[in-house]
């Protein structure tokens, strides 16, 4: 490299150089790598290229990519997807002789057609997303939030159960409002190219004022309470904006609850420091943690940020992977809890939520879809991010297309349903039947050194996993992180690809002191096929106790 070059690592902005995104970091970019190397080897098999590694399969949990590990996609979205991008399938000739697409898919792709300018989905969107998918997300905020006896669809009556049966009533698992909420006012919902875009525009209402700016403020720079364990894109962006990161760390031992008093002595920790709270995350479902926040934690955080005027961003993308098996416990929105176990403060707390159908039983991960909607949000702000959304010219169309059919999906009658809530049913009940596999294998005194919370939602298992000391030592000596090293051999010698817990911001020990040994914890995703699932801890199971065995009897 020329000592001339104009960009270097000295003179770029430094808060990138802080940015480190451990889901796509260099433990899943080494097992898509040693993937595709065993396909090359399978491929060449009898040539005189001998297989490199001592295992002939890798399974990778790193991601929650639900089609890229096996999840077949929904009928229904890609037929609607097929015929918005090649609407010359909807000649009459051709639907007549291929007999692939239902009226009712015809009838959605015609109404979408005539919303895209110029009848194509290539053409630009509204910056805040097309008026009829955001109207559609409105009512099925809704339709979530508001639901009781009188609009309940009883989907037995086409054998569907339970989970299949929620694409139509949004009941999760069929717990009921206790009454009316007001309804969601489709100008406060911006479809999003995912969750994240959303998430980088929302932060950066935030960014605070300096104090030789027009705007002088006695504090130096926003706090954003995060959660930790949490997704690391929130810390990505919260660098890279300059603002300052206050974690709040969830309470394992009450299955990753929240510790209000700990949120208080973190709040007031900041203002001591000349740094002012604005928002506090939360992310419900877990990722990485695989909980459901109680209804009781939910009330507290809502009273919470009421009391310290915080604006609360309720991360809520794995809204539809509940695994409760009883109707009185499970997920439900901080929209709904607010209203309905809050009501004196329901107009007065303000919040977003986000969604994206990357998650929850259509993982149509690269298609990029989502969307945030406001609650109790003033009409100048809403207008702030309209011209926000303005400048990124608008969200991918085909995610809008995806997106409106996750939210309006096919209803009792229409050709499509059955298929449609069958699917989706096949894939919850999958992902629940895994869930509970993994809770069997790795649930405490079932293997020792490994101990874990019932996965209860999302798309995770996050077991806490105790490490010789002489390991963690050995691990420091080669200046690397001890749940990194365990992961990377578990990768290079066995084949497995998961994540350490240090990339989710955890493993600080405490006294958690056990046996010459540390706990660390390390993210697992329960995607893959349930017989991959099986083997993969089988393997992970004998390593680790294989590795117990040799760093605890060593003499290094």
């Amino acid at each position: 490299m020329s000592e001339k070059n104009i960009l270097t690592i000295d003179n770029i902005n430094p808060r990138l150089l802080k940015k480190s995104f451990a889901v796509r970091g260099p433990l899943d970019l080494r097992a898509c790598e040693i993937w595709s190397l065993l396909k090359s080897n399978n491929e060449k098999s009898g040539s005189e290229n001998p297989p490199k590694f001592k295992f002939n399969e890798t399974i990778i949990a790193t991601l929650g990519d639900g089609h890229a590990l096996g999840m077949k996609p929904i009928t229904f979205i890609r037929q609607i997807m097929a015929l918005c991008t090649y609407p010359g399938l909807l000649d009459d000739h051709f639907i007549k002789w291929c007999k692939i697409f239902p009226p009712d898919v015809i009838r959605r792709v015609e109404t979408l057609l005539d919303e895209f300018p110029g009848g194509c989905i290539g053409s630009y969107s509204p910056s805040p997303g097309y008026e009829l998918v955001r109207k559609n997300i409105a009512r099925f905020i809704d339709r979530r939030d508001n639901l009781n006896d009188s609009n309940v669809i009883d989907c037995s009556t086409y054998g569907i159960t339970t989970n299949g049966c929620s694409s139509v009533n949004q009941s999760y698992n069929g717990k009921k409002s206790s009454g009316k909420f007001p309804e969601c006012d489709w100008k406060t919902v911006f479809v999003s190219s995912g969750a994240t875009d959303a998430i980088k525009n929302f932060l950066a209402l935030f960014i605070q004022a300096s104090n030789d700016d027009q705007r002088p403020n006695e504090f130096f720079k926003s706090g954003i309470m995060t959660p930790i364990p949490q997704y690391p894109i929130y810390s990505i962006i919260i660098a890279e904006y300059d603002m300052l990161e206050l974690n709040y760390y969830l309470n394992e031992k009450t299955g990753w609850g929240i510790n209000i008093p700990e949120l208080q002595e973190l709040y007031q920790r900041a203002l001591e420091q000349n740094c002012q709270p604005r928002v506090l995350i939360i992310i419900n479902p877990g990722n990485p943690t695989g909980q459901i926040l109680s209804l009781d934690d939910m009330i507290k955080i809502l009273r919470f940020v009421h009391e310290h005027k915080l604006f609360l961003l309720c991360d809520e993308v794995y809204q539809h992977n509940d695994y409760y098996d009883t109707d009185d416990v499970g997920w439900r929105s901080f929209r709904r809890v607010l209203y309905e176990e809050t009501p004196d403060i329901s107009d007065e707390v303000e919040m977003a939520s986000l969604y994206s159908i990357s998650k929850g039983y259509a993982g149509e991960c690269g298609i990029r879809g989502g969307y945030i909607q406001f609650t109790n949000v003033s009409a100048d702000i809403l207008d702030v991010f309209l011209q926000m959304a303005l400048s990124h010219l608008c969200p991918t169309t085909l995610g809008q297309v995806a997106l409106d059919c996750v939210v309006n999906p096919p209803i009792p009658g229409e050709p499509s349903f059955v298929t449609y809530a069958q699917e989706k049913d096949s894939i919850l009940n999958a992902l629940n039947l895994k869930a509970k596999l993994i809770n069997s294998r790795l649930a405490k005194g079932v293997v020792e050194g490994i101990e874990m919370n019932p996965i209860q939602g999302a798309m995770y298992a996050f077991p806490k996993i105790f490490l010789p000391y002489k390991f963690i030592l050995h691990a420091k000596k080669i200046n690397k992180k001890a749940d990194f090293l365990f992961a990377e051999m578990l990768l290079e010698e066995k084949g497995l690809a998961l994540l350490p817990g240090s990339g989710f911001g955890c493993n600080k020990h405490g006294d958690t002191w056990r046996e010459k040994s540390y706990p660390f914890h390390f993210r697992i995703t329960i995607l893959p096929e349930i017989s991959k699932l099986e083997r993969f801890l089988n393997i992970l199971i004998e390593f680790y106790q294989d590795l117990r065995i040799t760093w605890e009897t060593t003499n290094r």
